[in-house]
């Protein structure tokens, strides 16, 4: 995860050390680090990272790119080296802009909401000479995944186990001409493809649907993919309604763990789903044409949706913390396409920035996100794996799509 922010004209290296101290002292998982045996992360206490050994100073903004790929580099989970912090250099009348580098292990999309006011808010008491005093975090990372232990092994959770196994037992045609390899599909055989929505479509997709059909962009960028799979099959000869797609969600479902408040809590919560979406009935041709069939289609995705408990959350608590249930989930093979949809985004929307400390996409990439290496089987379960986003311009909000696939 990476971001660019603006930085103050007066800051100087003690200042910027200072602040960043203080938010990297405030937020535990930032003092992460990786246990190389079972996976799980132990958390340094206050004051045991050294901020100023994670700070680079560069010339100007040209190789930007060229930093954001070095820092993602630097990044070492297991000797507790999750950030980095690039500071560019400082033009006329201004401080420059530093880039924050995060490992996905500690931070998520909602943790910049968190991050950049925080930072904000720490460098202002650092201007005046006063010691840092952040807002507190309501439940911390530690409390929440032993509160998702627990809950994994309940009754009420455990009765959930038959609607994952029906979801995960439906057919799902091999999409590609094998199934993929972790030796083979990497990261580096990757194949990218981004499609940016015209205004008209984007209009009815954010605008038109919503009001009519009571949903959101994600119901209706779903419809459509369940659409287009069922399309893409039939010309195919293979006569399946059905898809079987992995949904990302934020993972913050505090209703899960009653009195939780992940609100300012930083941490990598996306939980990762099945869900079966089915267009029987649909008249594809009509649907396509944009006939009344496209409607319908919408909207029995969107009770498909809706009918999934806790959007989702329960299937990871069954499949990785609960050993009876998991060994029932694990039998069935992962879905071949993952759905992410990221929002409506924009940096000026974080809350408590603007002008210093706002933040900017980072160097090339369509999102605050860094890449994995290139021999990392990332997307090895899945056959494509995509993500949209609803980014604000200058010229109001553009839908886009970013679909890694499998060479």
């Amino acid at each position: 995860m990476a971001a660019m922010v603006n930085l103050p004209p007066d800051i100087d290296e003690t200042l910027l050390v200072a602040t960043l101290s203080a938010v990297v002292d405030h937020h535990d998982m930032l003092r992460s680090r990786l246990l190389p045996d079972d996976g799980g992360l132990v958390v340094g206490a206050p004051g045991t990272v050294d901020v100023a050994g994670l700070l680079r100073r560069a010339e100007g903004e040209r190789e930007s790119a060229a930093e954001l790929d070095a820092a993602a580099g630097r990044l070492d989970p297991e000797a507790g080296v999750m950030a980095q912090f690039v500071w560019f250099a400082p033009g006329a009348g201004t401080a420059g802009r530093l880039l924050i580098v995060l490992h996905h292990l500690v931070a998520d999309g909602v943790s910049w909401r968190v991050l950049l006011p925080d930072l904000a808010a720490a460098w202002a008491q650092v201007r005046e000479g006063r010691a840092p005093v952040l807002p507190p975090v309501g439940t911390s990372a530690r409390r929440w995944a032993h509160a998702l232990t627990a809950e994994a092994s309940t009754p009420d959770r455990a009765a959930e186990l038959p609607y994952w196994k029906d979801v995960l037992d439906g057919p799902d045609p091999q999409l590609g001409s094998r199934r993929l390899d972790p030796r083979l599909d990497t990261v580096a055989t990757l194949d990218s493809i981004r499609v940016d929505l015209p205004d008209r479509a984007m209009e009815a997709l954010l605008s038109m649907l919503p009001a009519k059909f009571r949903c959101g962009a994600q119901d209706g960028l779903l419809a459509g993919l369940a659409l287009a799979l069922a399309q893409w099959r039939r010309e195919r000869g293979v006569a399946e309604s059905s898809c079987l797609i992995a949904l990302e969600g934020h993972g913050r479902e505090e209703a899960v763990v009653p009195g939780s408040d992940l609100s300012r809590t930083v941490g990598w919560f996306t939980s990762v789903f099945p869900a079966r979406l089915d267009v029987a009935g649909c008249a594809l041709d009509e649907a396509f044409a944009g006939g009344p069939a496209a409607g319908g289609a919408l909207k029995t995705v969107k009770e498909q949706l809706r009918s999934i408990p806790d959007k989702g959350l329960g299937y990871g608590l069954l499949r990785y913390l609960n050993p009876e249930t998991g060994a029932d989930l694990g039998q069935y093979s992962a879905p071949q396409i993952s759905f992410n949809y990221l929002g409506r985004f924009s940096p000026a929307d974080m809350p408590g920035t603007s002008g210093d400390w706002a933040g900017h996409r980072s160097p090339t990439r369509t999102a605050w996100t860094s890449p994995p290496t290139p021999a990392c089987p990332r997307w090895r379960r899945y056959r494509s794996a995509s993500s949209s986003s609803t980014a604000r311009t200058v010229r109001g909000p553009k839908p886009r799509s970013i679909s890694p696939r499998a060479c």
